[in-house]
């Protein structure tokens, strides 16, 4: 086995790994070789210098946490189980979609019956329930909203990747 940690090219965190049956001829931008330990761990890492080294702060995990998205998952709705990016357009648009909602009384505006929404790996899922939208996008705000303050300060306490709601 040959094992790739995956990192953020901007930053160099840690942000996932790849296993490989056999080395390689090159690996892809944003990879580079790495022990099994490392690739099971990956945000406990960073990549300096186009080497692994440990010891990833706080801030560049709470970041790596963003990167990665959150994974949300649903009791009520379970077709809208997936990682939900946290990038910046992601956001404006959770924000304004979340913000329509709200205006209509908690509920999608007239005419329309559900809400196409694109997961962090391309895929699409929809809502049929307004009230599972607001909640997902809720959770989904405070989730940035805490990475980002612990980016920030370096400090606090990292939230779970992964939420489950009604």
């Amino acid at each position: 086995m040959y094992y790739a940690l995956q990192y953020d090219t901007k930053s160099g965190i840690g942000i996932g790994s790849h296993t490989y049956a056999e080395k390689p001829k090159s690996l892809p931008s944003g990879e580079v070789a790495c022990t099994a330990a490392q690739a099971a761990n990956p945000s406990q890492y960073s990549v300096q210098n186009g080497s692994v080294v440990a010891g990833s702060s706080l801030a560049q995990q709470a970041t790596a946490l963003l990167t990665a998205g959150l994974t949300i998952n649903s009791t009520s709705l379970p077709a809208i189980n997936g990682v939900y990016g946290c990038d910046d357009d992601s956001q404006k648009r959770a924000n304004k979609v979340w913000s329509i909602l709200k205006q209509n009384s908690d509920g999608f505006p007239t005419g329309t019956k559900q809400i196409s929404w694109p997961l962090a790996n391309g895929s699409v899922v929809v809502f049929t329930d307004a009230s599972v939208m607001i909640n997902a996008f809720s959770v989904l705000g405070s989730f940035v909203l805490q990475c980002e303050e612990v980016a920030l300060n370096n400090a606090g306490t990292l939230p779970s990747a992964s939420v489950t709601i009604p």
